[in-house]
């Protein structure tokens, strides 16, 4: 699980349902660049190992969250504010929360959830919500 120090979660303040939804939207949001990735590692402590963990996000892209955030105490950009090392293999790997995204992004999208809901519901304990989600596959 993200460490909520490093990892509090970020979203973009311009998205909303409408930019969400629209078809598309996350794929041109997508700018993971190598070295942001390695940064996220190396604040986490972890050595990169190819298929054991990719850099995720918390909130993720598809429900208007942001690549980076900014560190409201000292206004600098905080690069692990939103991106982590997930496992991918395990009870709570990258599979079961790819599931989670996509349920939240098509209750948005529908008017089911409000979009701030979604994105507290993952933020605040990802696995949590997937459980109560009804464990949704991706």
């Amino acid at each position: 699980m993200p460490d909520p120090k490093l990892t509090p979660g970020a979203v973009l303040p311009s998205a909303s349902p409408a930019t969400i939804c629209r078809r598309g939207y996350s794929r041109r949001q997508r700018n993971v660049p190598v070295s942001l990735k390695r940064e996220v590692y190396r604040r986490y402590g972890i050595t990169y190992v190819p298929r054991r963990a990719v850099v995720d996000h918390l909130v993720p892209l598809e429900i208007g969250g942001a690549n980076v955030g900014i560190d409201p105490a000292t206004g600098r950009v905080n690069p692990t504010a939103n991106l982590w090392p997930e496992p991918v293999a395990g009870p709570a790997g990258s599979h079961q929360k790819d599931g989670l995204e996509n349920y939240l992004r098509s209750a948005v999208c529908t008017g089911r959830m409000s979009l701030r809901a979604a994105q507290m519901a993952i933020a605040s304990d990802w696995y949590s919500a997937w459980l109560q989600a009804g464990q949704p596959a991706p």
